[in-house]
């Protein structure tokens, strides 16, 4: 395909259908959901299907707390008694199925936004994150190197440095993702999301447990549709690309965005989130993520009884022009990251 695939609507490039969560699921349910269909996020809608909310890794992670499993020989994540209502993000961004490609690509480079959610007559019909703009540049056979696609170079931080460490280098490098090695190799990204993920966490914690895995390290030569469609197979949300000269470079969907849109990459902006306070909750054992090893683990933490961040509201309704009642075109049939 050429360039004009980023003209193309939304319709032509989102997941559909979309996967989602009930708000009165409870935090157990969710982090399986997320841990069996391997994603970051997931849509939440009300008994009516209207899309109310959205769950992140992020989100569950920072209520999660880690038990150490003597019998499975790991740390396995649990998570409090607490519906999924109370701890997701009401701020939903979402758009029209006729908008391009390109626009919503700079909306989400502006925003810093990992995904938008396709609605139709209010109703949830598709999903554009990361992957799909990985996609739509390796169809469009982009042949710019990797290592042009990233703002910088990226700071590393060993797997085993403690979280206090990898959020105070992060805060140092204006919000740019961290390359987190083990043995002398990348093995996963410390961004943003997982900085507000540890804002309650034992700061002692080794970074590995807060790490986003799904990282695909190439050589910065490579080309952007190779790279792309790589990490595409390989459910990758970050691409290292790795110069022996220059080290690490960081490529996630800003960077693809900013190449769908055509403008030039620039960091992620770093998190101002507040931490929640903290009163005790049972816990409901959940598997999260790979088996991790042995780590001090504190008694669980107190949380509140009800999250301050949820909502009666719907998200709010997109400028004009971003939301329309019209028939998407048949969308491609693939899960979502």
């Amino acid at each position: 395909m050429t360039m004009n695939n980023f003209d193309l609507p939304l319709a032509s490039h989102m997941v559909a259908p979309v996967h989602t969560l009930r708000d009165t699921d409870g935090l157990a349910h969710a982090g399986r959901a997320l841990e069996q269909l391997d994603v970051s996020a997931l849509p939440v809608v009300d008994a009516s299907g209207r899309l109310t909310g959205v769950l992140e890794r992020a989100d569950l992670l920072r209520v999660g707390r880690l038990r150490w499993h003597a019998a499975e020989g790991d740390a396995r994540w649990s998570w409090p008694d607490l519906r999924v209502s109370e701890c997701m993000q009401t701020a939903v961004p979402v758009a029209r199925p006729e908008q391009p490609l390109r626009d919503c690509a700079r909306r989400m480079l502006d925003r810093r936004l990992q995904r938008v959610y396709v609605l139709a007559s209010e109703q949830l019909v598709g999903v554009v994150s990361t992957r799909e703009l990985m996609l739509a540049v390796a169809e469009a056979g982009i042949d710019t190197p990797i290592g042009q696609l990233a703002a910088g170079t990226a700071e590393t931080i060993a797997a085993d440095a403690p979280v206090a460490a990898a959020s105070a280098l992060l805060g140092a490098s204006s919000g740019q993702p961290l390359v987190v090695l083990e043995g002398g190799n990348p093995v996963g990204v410390f961004a943003p999301p997982e900085l507000r993920a540890c804002l309650e966490a034992d700061a002692a914690h080794a970074t590995r447990l807060y790490m986003d895995w799904h990282v695909l390290a190439l050589p910065s030569e490579y080309t952007a549709h190779q790279a792309a469609r790589e990490a595409a197979v390989a459910r990758a949300r970050y691409i290292i690309a790795v110069d022996a000269a220059l080290g690490y470079r960081v490529i996630s969907g800003p960077g693809f965005a900013a190449r769908v849109c055509g403008v030039a990459p620039a960091p992620d902006a770093a998190t101002n989130a507040a931490p929640l306070p903290a009163p005790p909750l049972p816990l409901a054992d959940a598997g999260f993520g790979p088996p991790v090893p042995r780590v001090p683990c504190p008694e669980p933490a107190r949380l509140p009884a009800s999250a301050e961040r949820s909502s009666e509201r719907a998200p709010a309704a997109p400028a004009p022009g971003e939301l329309g009642e019209v028939s998407p075109a048949k969308p491609r049939t693939r899960e979502h990251t």
